[in-house]
């Protein structure tokens, strides 16, 4: 019975997988309504999902993640710049850490935080020219640092489950 329910996640897109954020849809819808595109499909996206969610590499619990190619940059409105875009998409929960703009390259990149308790909510939407990538992140941020202060440990981790 459990293998019955189980195998079919396997094959979800990986935003099926993790819990469903309206924030990481409305950025998602955001960027194709702004730039006339959609986003890209990932093959076997949702089977990274699942080994992650197993493994916890790093204290990663889950991921959803859109990316675009092809942007019509042009289609966008003059007076929206990628900042807007993404801070009128997320919610209050919702806490800017990192913004980043290179007017010489046009590059926009900017991570949110969110606290969920004892795990935490990061999302990461990066803006080029061209492309554009929307990542949200469910992990437990002790494990995570435990790992960045001893990287080898994280790979030993992984490969031991």
């Amino acid at each position: 019975m459990t293998r019955a329910i189980l195998i079919p996640l396997l094959f979800l897109p990986g935003s099926a997988v993790l819990a469903k954020d309206p924030d990481f849809d409305a950025v998602v819808r955001s960027i194709e309504s702004h730039y006339h595109t959609r986003r890209t499909c990932i093959p076997f996206l949702g089977l990274a999902n699942f080994i992650v969610k197993i493994a916890r590499p790093a204290g990663v619990h889950g991921f959803r993640l859109a990316v675009f190619e092809d942007l019509n940059y042009r289609a966008a409105p003059a007076d929206l710049r990628f900042d807007a875009l993404v801070r009128n998409a997320v919610s209050q929960a919702w806490r800017p850490l990192v913004k980043v703009h290179s007017r010489r390259d046009g590059e926009w990149t900017h991570i949110y935080a969110r606290d969920l308790g004892s795990r935490i909510k990061l999302l990461v939407a990066t803006f080029e020219r061209r492309e554009a990538t929307v990542l949200e992140v469910k992990l437990h941020p002790e494990e995570l640092v435990r790992s960045l202060e001893e990287p080898r440990s994280m790979g030993r981790h992984f490969h031991s489950h």
